[in-house]
């Protein structure tokens, strides 16, 4: 994974210090540069700015303005993935969390890398060298020191665990994440304030979250086997054909 430049980080840390919270989107939009959309999730799309600037390793998460669950803001998430990245766990660097009169945000690391649901769709975005074996691996030891901290994720799909251009697993998106012990139900059913799109009220209803561990087992380990599998069926393909 490549780190952030010291530049990058001193200028967003600059900004944050000051609370020009709104600099610091602009500085991601208006740069004269050209902004690309590098993911699109139920509640958030993810901005980076192509090409490269001092900008090429940060990503702008914002936060769409449609229905979600109430207690679920980017302070959450800033403070979960912060604390899964000190436990060890192979997660973006996530800088800083604000709201502004554009929306609430989080700037954080950009992953090289695609999501196990990309990967699905094009298994050519797999490495040529993907160890599936060790992908395995390193994915329970992420999970391990996940829960070995305390934190539970509750939405391990597809598109939160991405494989980066090493063939790594990266952990994202830590916006339903709790602490808890991850083997008791009640950490995954939660009664939580679900705002109603039409009334514009706050509603209470029964929310029910993602088993990190079955999700792991039943979903993305079998996602990605399907992916390395076709890939190496379709390069001994190629290689016959030659």
């Amino acid at each position: 994974m490549e780190k952030i430049s010291p530049m990058e980080v001193k200028k967003v840390k600059v900004l944050t210090e000051s609370k020009e919270t709104n600099a610091i989107v602009d500085c991601i939009e208006n740069l004269g540069l050209d902004i690309e959309k590098i993911g699109e999730g139920g509640n958030a799309d993810v901005y980076a700015v192509a090409g490269e600037s001092d900008f090429s390793q940060l990503c702008l998460k914002r936060i769409k303005d449609a229905p979600q669950i109430q207690n679920q803001d980017v302070d959450r998430e800033h403070k979960f993935q912060m604390m899964a990245r000190k436990a060890g766990v192979t997660t973006p660097l996530s800088l800083v969390s604000f709201e502004s009169e554009k929306g609430a945000h989080l700037i954080m690391e950009k992953i090289n890398g695609y999501s196990v649901k990309d990967i699905a769709r094009d298994n050519d975005l797999l490495p040529d060298d993907f160890d599936f074996k060790k992908f395995e691996f390193l994915l329970s030891e992420e999970i391990s020191k996940l829960h070995g901290a305390g934190i539970v994720h509750r939405d391990l799909n597809s598109g939160n665990v991405m494989i980066n251009f090493e063939g790594k697993p990266v952990i994202i998106d830590f916006g339903t994440a709790c602490e808890g012990n991850p083997d008791s139900e009640w950490v995954y059913e939660e009664t939580v304030l679900l705002k109603n799109p039409n009334s514009g009220k706050y509603e209470v209803k029964s929310g029910c979250y993602i088993n990190d561990k079955e999700s792991i087992k039943n979903t993305i380990i079998p996602m990605v086997r399907k992916s390395y599998f076709e890939k190496q069926q379709s390069l001994q393909n190629l290689q016959t054909n030659i």
